[in-house]
Parts: structure tokens; C-alpha cells; sequence
């Protein structure tokens, strides 16, 4: 009985050393940069475009899209972006990895610090269509492209990193008071943000 113990001690140690490799590879091969800061936002967004009516004629319809994020910032100057965009008909998460520069505290606008998110080197999307009637995941690292969408849409690699890793500047609002339950991780886009002169 001691020997079968021992045995599956050893096997279980094997698998959790297997299991740290695989996450290492998975990692980047063994990545040792720390995440320093974390953001989090929320942004709605208003589109409107010109369709066709019910009768041929040219309509206006209005979509508003509802992004939750959450930006972490790296120690090597990458970031990490994880985006939720919820509508009716499909939920995308989108995760996205690349570099940024972050500015100076008031230097674009008063009681903000502007962090420059350059272009995506990496994205991947999980889609959740018609509440998990359809799924579809889009790796830019392992998918093949032209990669066909949602709604049958063709999308080259590089159409995916300009409509999901093209993210753009945030802006961290600045707190008078910081402490527990007031911290500065709330980051807002530039439409979003709200100077008092």
C-alpha cells in the first residue's frame, strides 16, 4: 500500500511539472515580465449608418455597443487588453496583446494620464453567437485566414487586427482622495472624458 502511495505521489508531481511546461510554452516560453499596473473601463459606443428600409428607401439605424475592458500593464512595455462586447444578437471577448507608451499626468488633459495603446501584435476573439447556439473562436497566431465570420463575412488576418486590435489611447481619471475603495483604475476613452475647467 506504501508503494502504490509513493507511486502516485510521484505521478502527480510528474503531471504538475507536465502541467507548469505547458503553461510556460503557453506563456510565451517562459515570459518573466510582471504585471504592474491594472485598468478597468466601460464605454458605450453609438454608430449610426444609412440601410435599407422596409421599402427600399434610405433609413437611419443606430447600434450602441457596450464595451467592458480591462487593461493590464506590463513591466516589458506590453500590454494585455480583454474586451467584452455584449449586443443582442452575439457576445465577442477579445483578448489582444502589444505594446504602449504611457504619458506624462496632464499632459493631453488635466487630471489624466493618457496611455498610447498601439496596433495589437496578437488577438484572439471568442465569439458567442445567438446565446450559444453558434461559437467561434479567431486566433491570429493559429487560425487560418481569409477566416470566415459571423453573418459569413471573409476577414483577412490583418481586417482582424483593425477591428479588434486597434484600441487607441485610455485615459486613467486621477482621484483627490485614494485609498481602498477609491483607487485610480478607472480609464476612460477620449469621449469619455470629462474636464472640469
Amino acid at each position: 500500500m506504501k508503494k502504490l502511495g509513493k507511486l502516485l505521489t510521484v505521478l502527480s508531481a510528474v503531471a504538475i511539472l507536465a502541467l507548469g511546461a505547458v503553461s510556460l510554452v503557453a506563456c510565451g516560453g517562459g515570459d518573466t515580465s510582471k504585471v504592474t499596473e491594472t485598468y478597468i473601463g466601460k464605454h458605450v459606443i453609438t454608430e449610426t449608418t444609412t440601410v435599407n428600409g422596409p421599402d427600399g428607401q434610405p433609413m437611419e439605424q443606430t447600434t450602441t455597443t457596450t464595451y467592458y475592458e480591462q487593461l493590464q500593464l506590463r513591466d516589458d512595455g506590453t500590454y494585455e487588453m480583454t474586451q467584452l462586447q455584449g449586443s443582442e444578437m452575439a457576445t465577442y471577448f477579445v483578448y489582444a496583446t502589444g505594446k504602449y507608451t504611457k504619458n506624462a499626468k496632464d499632459a493631453k488633459f488635466d487630471g489624466y494620464t493618457e496611455i498610447v495603446l498601439e496596433k495589437a501584435t496578437y488577438v484572439q476573439i471568442n465569439q458567442d453567437i445567438y446565446n450559444h447556439m453558434f461559437g467561434l473562436t479567431i486566433d491570429t497566431e493559429t487560425s487560418s485566414f481569409p477566416h470566415e465570420i459571423a453573418g459569413g463575412a471573409m476577414l483577412t488576418k490583418d481586417d482582424i487586427f483593425n477591428k479588434y486590435g486597434n484600441f487607441g489611447s485610455r485615459y486613467i481619471t486621477h482621484r483627490a482622495t485614494v485609498d481602498d475603495t477609491h483607487a485610480e483604475n478607472w480609464m476612460d476613452v477620449e469621449d469619455d472624458v470629462n474636464v472640469v475647467e
